[in-house]
């Protein structure tokens, strides 16, 4: 007779290891997901648009993303600062595109042997995550920033519906410049105005004609329509208006018969004079003062996009100096 011990079968040499068994599940587990793939690309913007790429193990193709992307957004940064508004659009533009083509790459691409674990890759996509809006928020604090016009006091200049580019540098501001700042009573809020004056300068307003230092900023007429900006427009007497500070010449608006005199004032040190371009609808340093140039934030310098009230795109204002 044989014992229990001895009925037992032998073990099988080449059967699984208990490692080599569970190595499918481990395997699954690990595998890149093409969930968030696709969820890496869309939130992290440029530059790093394809980063689903990295989730799935293709690191070549994401620097074939990367680093055109890095190039046009730096083209974006530069235009900006050197008022080339047709540069911007150009790289504006590729950016979109470059961001499509990363997202269709990465709903195409077969995972790599290579690519990082799902807890790996989930960690470098919310570090990446973190330093793009780092990196974003920076660049509107120090470098650029757009905004959109959400009312018609500096029309014709601006009107409602256009959305800007404001370059953050106000050490070198002058007569003439358009202006976004903090508005006085309400620090909270973004206004944007023209410069007539600036510190020293002697400025007062008659029959809607500006002085500074006693000489009338020069105006000439205009043939162009007045803007339509609301539904009674057409019932209000209104015109055009070049003016010019003797650097930079613009359009004014007028409606109306009203009076914006304003008694002589000195502009005093680390303050300028602002006035909106449509002069009988606009708050501006008639109502509460000089602005101090603490309180500006950059200056506006092309409209990169430009949308009616009706969502009519005004391609004609697409790309406009400032």
């Amino acid at each position: 007779m044989y014992s229990s011990a001895m009925a037992a079968e032998p073990p099988n040499p080449y059967a699984p290891g208990r490692a080599l068994a569970e190595e499918p599940e481990a395997g699954r587990a690990g595998r890149p997901s093409r969930w968030l793939a696709m969820v890496a690309t869309l939130l992290c913007l440029q530059p790093f648009a394809g980063l689903g790429l990295y989730v799935l193990g293709r690191t070549r193709r994401l620097l074939f993303w990367v680093v055109p992307s890095t190039v046009a957004c730096t083209l974006m940064l530069v235009a900006v600062w050197m008022v080339k508004p047709t540069l911007f659009l150009i790289a504006a533009g590729a950016t979109v595109l470059l961001m499509l083509g990363s997202l269709a790459d990465t709903i195409v691409a077969a995972p790599s042997v290579s690519a990082p674990t799902f807890r790996r890759a989930l960690v470098t996509v919310l570090i990446i995550f973190v330093a793009e809006r780092a990196g974003f928020l920076g660049v509107k604090r120090w470098l650029v920033e757009a905004f959109s016009i959400p009312s018609g006091a500096m029309a014709p200049s601006l009107l409602v519906g256009d959305h800007i580019m404001v370059k953050k540098k106000t050490s070198t501001i002058q007569r003439g410049d358009i202006v976004v700042f903090r508005y006085p009573p309400d620090p909270e809020i973004m206004y944007v105005k023209r410069i007539v004056a600036v510190a020293g300068d002697m400025l007062a307003i008659r029959s809607d004609t500006v002085f500074v230092n006693s000489a009338a900023l020069p105006q000439s007429a205009s043939p162009e329509k007045c803007p339509r900006l609301g539904e009674n427009q057409a019932d209000v007497d209104c015109r055009l208006a070049q003016e010019s500070t003797g650097l930079r010449s613009y359009a004014i608006m007028v409606e109306g018969d009203f009076n914006t005199d304003l008694s002589p004032i000195t502009v005093p040190a680390g303050h300028v004079f602002v006035l909106g371009d449509n002069r009988h609808n606009s708050k501006d340093s008639r109502a509460w003062g000089p602005l101090p140039e603490t309180d500006l934030t950059g200056l506006a310098v092309f409209v990169y996009w430009s949308q009616g009230q009706a969502g009519e795109i005004r391609w004609d204002r697409i790309g406009q100096r400032l």
